[in-house]
């Protein structure tokens, strides 16, 4: 098989017409470059020049040899190119996966500032609940994925992940406009025991906060979905304890402080161990730009 590096030898060597200016604009020495010719010969058993007394002069045979081999020399270089850029992070594809409140509030800002850092980058995104966006890591249909940890009722995270904290969350108190604590500075957890609650489909964190306090809560509405979750609030049917990054203002909605801090929830990044992508610290580093966006212009 030809070696490429020969044919780039015999390009310069023919478009500078001497070895040593050939050497001299591939950073060669001249016997490098003379050696590239002799090879080249010897593997195709051509004779590529004709030494003269005053220099050198191509044969048709090194033309024809340089016209056949130039467009597949041209494709070899942009390859080579590529993988060079690749490897620094400045192309390639990379897949994003995140929970929906994330979606909304922190990724945009994140994957503009990628894709304005990084034009020749493909990146995608695929919104999905925790357990999914976990599992799509896992299973190698994501490289990176935006999620969330409770200290009771999220999954674990698999051992062959890694994982990176953004920011923590913190929760808030949501009644109605009119509800008879909206002009509170504070109420007890324990004042809620009569209320009924809009909750999420699974509500742990809900139980044992209010169980903590002595009551079990009345959960007449359930939804995984913030904005049902406000709306629901807005129109009178319940209070609720949504985290930050499921805040957003509401003429109808008002939040009140708890004299017991709720809790908080971390959010974080994770991607696979064995992932060598390139692209990588790159997208994290966008993704805590999203998270400083996020603090920046948010009034929970």
């Amino acid at each position: 098989m030809l070696n490429p590096i020969h044919l780039r030898t015999l390009a310069a060597v023919l478009e500078h017409g001497t070895f040593s200016a050939a050497a001299q604009s591939l950073g060669y020495t001249t016997q490098a470059v003379s050696q590239h010719i002799a090879a080249l010969e010897k593997s195709t058993g051509l004779a590529l020049f004709e030494r003269l007394p005053r220099g050198i002069q191509p044969t048709w045979s090194a033309r024809y040899l340089h016209d056949s081999t130039a467009n597949a020399l041209a494709t070899l270089m942009a390859v080579e190119r590529d993988a060079i850029s690749i490897a620094a992070g400045d192309r390639g594809e990379i897949r994003l996966g995140g929970f929906p409140t994330a979606s909304r509030q922190l990724i945009p800002v994140a994957l503009a500032r990628f894709t304005a850092e990084h034009p020749d980058a493909i990146v995608s995104f695929d919104q999905g609940s925790l357990e999914e966006i976990l599992t799509m890591v896992t299973e190698g249909v994501l490289d990176l994925g935006v999620v969330f940890e409770n200290d009771l009722g999220t999954p674990e995270v698999p051992e062959s992940l890694d994982r990176l904290k953004l920011m923590t969350e913190t929760r808030s108190l949501l009644v109605p406009a009119t509800h008879r604590f909206a002009g509170r500075d504070a109420v007890g957890i324990e004042e809620l025991a009569e209320e009924t609650w809009v909750a999420s489909q699974q509500s742990p964190v809900l139980q044992r906060l209010c169980s903590a306090h002595g009551f079990e809560p009345r959960i007449a509405h359930r939804t995984d979905d913030f904005d049902v979750m406000r709306a629901l609030v807005g129109a009178g049917l319940g209070v609720a304890v949504v985290p930050a990054l499921g805040l957003l203002p509401e003429r109808d909605v008002v939040i009140v402080a708890t004299r017991t801090p709720l809790p908080s929830r971390r959010v974080g990044v994770v991607w696979r161990r064995s992932n060598t992508n390139p692209l990588l610290p790159k997208l994290v580093e966008a993704l805590r730009t999203g998270v400083e966006h996020y603090f920046q212009t948010s009034h929970p």
